[in-house]
């Protein structure tokens, strides 16, 4: 049981004995009124950030609960009878889930999503085969023993290769190339950046005045790392037919 990673904040430790009791700490119950002064209540505002989710007991999560006077702690919720283990993902920035077995492998954000399959102290943390398994898009299907870092494999199958021409590792990423860069749907095809230098995709003239950001927005030139806008590209855009932005002023089509 030692891998359920249980109410690690010790100082939410009152809030949750209240939780227990099925008392509702969010100060929307304090008296609490949008345009009128704070009152007091039960939370303490330092106690959670908004985004805050945390294990309770094995079975219960606990959210943070913000209004414009205060963030504090709302009542447990149970895990859902398909995932009733709740497992702690994180302590730097708290985090749980539910998920079906007492363990991180089971979860489905941390491991099926990020890669943070194993056990750690209070947390979940990553592993070669959950690096392996989550790399698809980004290349990164090595792993270092600390960190997901990319491989000559995973660059040239990644998602990222066909979108944005980072098809070649070098020292644990993903990088592009010339050819790479001039084959990527997203990089080249919709942005013109169908040129290579400084490591990284970069516009040229062909490429921006080709690409379906000038078409839309009539950025056709090739400016400084991106297409720019220009006084033709400007005229022939959709912005001008469907918009009436037709001058370049300022750098936009207005």
């Amino acid at each position: 049981m030692n891998r359920i990673h249980l109410g690690l904040r010790r100082t939410v430790g009152a809030l949750a004995a209240l939780c227990g009791l099925g008392i509702v700490l969010a100060s929307a119950l304090s008296g609490c009124t949008v345009g009128a002064e704070c009152a007091p209540s039960f939370g303490n505002k330092d106690e959670c950030d908004a985004t805050d989710i945390h294990c309770v007991d094995e079975t219960h999560t606990a959210s943070c609960v913000t209004t414009h006077c205060d963030a504090t702690w709302g009542a447990p919720r149970a895990c859902p009878n398909s995932a009733p283990y709740c497992v702690q993902t994180s302590t730097a920035v708290l985090r749980a889930e539910c998920a079906p077995a007492p363990s991180c492998a089971a979860t489905t954000q941390a491991c099926a999503g990020s890669g943070l399959c194993a056990d750690g102290d209070g947390e979940c943390v990553l592993t070669a085969a959950g690096c392996a398994a989550t790399c698809a898009d980004n290349g990164r299907c090595g792993f270092d023993g600390s960190a997901c870092i990319a491989t000559p494999e995973g660059c040239a199958a990644s998602g990222q290769c066909k979108t944005e021409g980072t098809c070649r590792e070098i020292s644990g990423f993903c990088y592009g190339s010339l050819e790479d860069c001039a084959a990527s749907t997203n990089a080249c095809g919709n942005n013109g950046l169908c040129g290579y230098e400084n490591d990284r995709c970069a516009p040229t003239e062909a490429g921006c005045a080709a690409s379906a950001e000038c078409a839309l927005s009539g950025f056709c030139a090739a400016g400084s790392g991106r297409c720019v806008a220009s006084q033709a590209g400007c005229a022939a855009s959709q912005a001008c037919t469907q918009w009436n932005h037709c001058q370049l002023k300022d750098g936009e089509c207005t």
